[in-house]
């Protein structure tokens, strides 16, 4: 079909677009080629077509392993347990898988062409653009942000950032940290000290010795005194 098509156009005079032609090699390989014509039949000097051609058979399986290599690198990113966000040199986004939409609660579509401050906290994002300033300078890193969903609430994430092969953009790895509360924590009661109290227990008083009193009294203390009859004596004359 390809065939006759190419036929039909090689009617017509002047310069015709090019196209690509398998052609069978004499070890029986097939080879790849770009075809160019110039039809010039009604050229007095010349009636005839002009084909120049060359094999881009590497070229051609080059491509074809590229789109190979996409298709599983999307499996991949589709199906990964964590969110994957790839960001341009304007920190806008360009790329998120499912996981990353779900983490958020917003559909992939709805956070294409949007600013990453949109969903990150007003106190993390003089961090993300300290951290995207490291890799416009090539480095990568890992660190903690908190980020918005789509209701407002937010949550702690882990962040693996690391420069793609343009300077240009980042890509993202996130997953909700297990180590940060996504709510702060409540703040405890102040223990109070506790009081100190002061006993005195009560001693049997010996016979042969009195207990005096002390001069000196814990506040809110009972003080016991042991107290004794005092000895007569009897003068005979």
């Amino acid at each position: 079909m390809r065939g006759r098509k190419d036929a039909a156009r090689a009617r017509h005079p002047g310069l015709l677009p090019p196209f690509e032609a398998r052609v069978r090699h004499n070890d029986g390989t097939y080879r790849t080629f770009e075809v160019k014509a110039n039809n010039l039949l009604d050229d007095p000097a010349v009636q005839g077509i002009i084909v120049n051609s060359r094999d881009i058979t590497e070229r051609v399986e080059a491509e074809r392993a590229l789109r190979e290599n996409e298709r599983h690198y999307r499996t991949i990113v589709e199906t990964a347990n964590e969110g994957i966000w790839i960001i341009d040199a304007d920190a806008i986004t360009t790329f998120v898988n499912r996981r990353m939409s779900e983490l958020l609660g917003i559909e992939p579509s709805r956070m294409i062409g949007r600013h990453i401050n949109d969903f990150l906290d007003e106190d993390t994002k003089p961090l993300a653009a300290g951290n995207l300033e490291r890799r416009r300078a090539g480095v990568a890193g890992q660190y903690d942000m908190k980020v918005r969903r789509a209701d407002g609430t937010f949550f702690w994430a882990m962040v693996s950032a690391s420069p793609l092969d343009t300077p240009t953009a980042a890509h993202i790895r996130i997953d909700r940290a297990p180590h940060r509360r996504d709510r702060p924590p409540k703040r405890r009661k102040r223990a109070s000290a506790p009081r100190s109290s002061t006993s005195i227990s009560r001693r049997p008083s010996s016979p042969a010795t009195a207990s005096k009193p002390s001069s000196t009294r814990p506040a809110g203390s009972r003080a016991s005194v042991g107290c004794r009859p005092a000895s007569r004596t009897t003068s005979t004359t």
